[in-house]
């Protein structure tokens, strides 16, 4: 079945509805793309009916399943950190930093560093608009800290900065579960990723085939993981 743009707010779409969501913000310059999903429909197509813009394409970290439509790009922004851990992904990657901005015209997204869920994940905040696109670091589905890849310190270190900022954010875009979140599941995930850590919630089954444990807090956030 064919895909469809789904429109989120004033000049923002997810472009890639489905497991793994891609953001499209349009300025009057140039548009911001923000992962690419995993690669079942041509993206590019699918921008392409909302504008003829050129795209600056920027990846939230090195995960296939947020990087299976960069092909169609010949070059993406990502973090140092997670540049180094990109595979089989054949596009030029640009390292992008702590405190850079990308100036649409009218629209300005600055990098926000928020490891945890990866060594290089990152989120960009639009603070005029108070809207921030978060990757995988905030989801309403079970959020993955993977073995040698994930590290709970560093992802409630990076809670604890969203919290500081909350002023500044009003819609959280994350990639997985309901697109459109706000600053009540950042809290949700801080308190479940202290007892995730502390071992206080225990896991509720296997998940198959990933041999991974799934974790689920008393208010509903939660973790797939084989480490705690």
């Amino acid at each position: 079945m064919e895909k469809k743009a789904i429109n989120i707010a004033d000049g923002v779409w997810n472009v890639a509805p489905g497991m793994s969501a891609a953001y499209l913000v349009v300025g009057k310059d140039r548009a911001l793309l923000v992962d690419t999903g995993t690669g079942e429909t041509n993206i590019l197509e699918i921008i392409r009916e909302i504008t003829d813009l050129p795209i600056v394409l920027v990846a939230t970290h090195h995960h296939g399943d947020h990087l299976g439509g960069a092909g169609y790009f010949d070059r993406l922004y990502a973090h140092p950190r997670d540049i180094a851990l990109m595979e089989d992904v054949k596009v030029y990657a640009l390292p992008v930093e702590e405190g850079e901005l990308f100036d649409l015209g009218g629209r300005i997204f600055e990098v926000i560093w928020l490891p945890g869920h990866t060594p290089g994940s990152i989120a960009l905040i639009d603070r005029q608009n108070k809207l921030i696109l978060t990757g995988d670091t905030i989801s309403d589905g079970p959020v993955f800290m993977i073995k040698g890849d994930s590290d709970p310190d560093d992802y409630i270190k990076s809670l604890d900065r969203l919290l500081s900022m909350s002023g500044d954010i009003d819609m959280i875009l994350g990639c997985h579960g309901k697109n459109v979140q706000d600053i009540e599941m950042v809290k949700k995930l801080k308190r479940a990723a202290v007892d995730f850590k502390a071992g206080k919630i225990k896991p509720i089954h296997q998940t198959d085939p990933m041999k991974a444990d799934l974790y689920i807090h008393e208010n509903g956030a939660g973790f797939i993981s084989p480490i705690r």
